[in-house]
C-alpha cells in the first residue's frame, strides 16, 4: 500500500536537479552548434579569398606573358594609363588590369659582363596592376608587376 504521508513530505529536489542539468547540457549544445556555424563561415571566407587571389595571380601572369609578346601597350601607356582586356575570363570575379607608365630611366650595367655587352641604355618602366573582387563574398585581391622595356638606341 502507498504511504501518502511520505509522498507529501518530498519537495521535488530530484526534479529541480534534473532540470538544471538539462539546461546546462542544452546551453553546451547550443554553443557548440553556434561555434561550428562560425567555423564554417570562416572556412568559406578563407576559400573565397584564396580563389580571388589565385584568379588575380593567374590573370597577372597571363597579362605579363601577353605584354612580353606584344610591347605596343607598354609604349601606348606613356601617354595615358591603359585598361587591358581580361584574358582569362572568370564568372566568379570582376577582374581589371591597368598598365601605368612610371617613367623613363637610364639603366646602368651592374656587372662586368653587362658593362661589356650593354653599357647604359634607356628603359621605359611601367607597372601592371591586376585587381579582382567578388561581389558575392566581398573578397578582393590586387597584384602589381613592374615591367621594363628597352628603348631603341639613337
Amino acid at each position: 500500500m502507498i504511504n501518502f504521508k511520505t509522498i507529501q513530505t518530498q519537495r521535488g529536489s530530484a526534479l529541480i536537479i534534473c532540470l538544471v542539468l538539462l539546461m546546462v547540457l542544452s546551453l553546451i549544445g547550443i554553443s557548440s552548434v553556434e561555434n561550428s556555424i562560425l567555423e564554417e563561415k570562416m572556412s568559406v571566407n578563407t576559400q573565397a579569398k584564396s580563389m580571388i587571389f589565385q584568379i588575380t595571380k593567374s590573370e597577372a601572369e597571363v597579362q605579363f606573358s601577353e605584354l612580353g609578346d606584344n610591347s605596343l601597350p607598354i609604349v601606348n601607356a606613356i601617354e595615358v594609363n591603359i585598361n587591358l582586356d581580361e584574358i582569362s575570363e572568370s564568372d566568379y570575379a570582376d577582374v581589371t588590369s591597368v598598365l601605368a607608365h612610371i617613367g623613363e630611366f637610364e639603366r646602368r650595367a651592374r656587372r662586368k659582363e653587362e658593362i661589356q655587352s650593354m653599357g647604359t641604355s634607356q628603359v621605359i618602366v611601367t607597372e601592371l596592376t591586376v585587381s579582382a573582387s567578388s561581389s558575392s563574398t566581398g573578397a578582393t585581391s590586387a597584384q602589381a608587376i613592374g615591367l621594363e622595356l628597352a628603348l631603341p638606341s639613337t
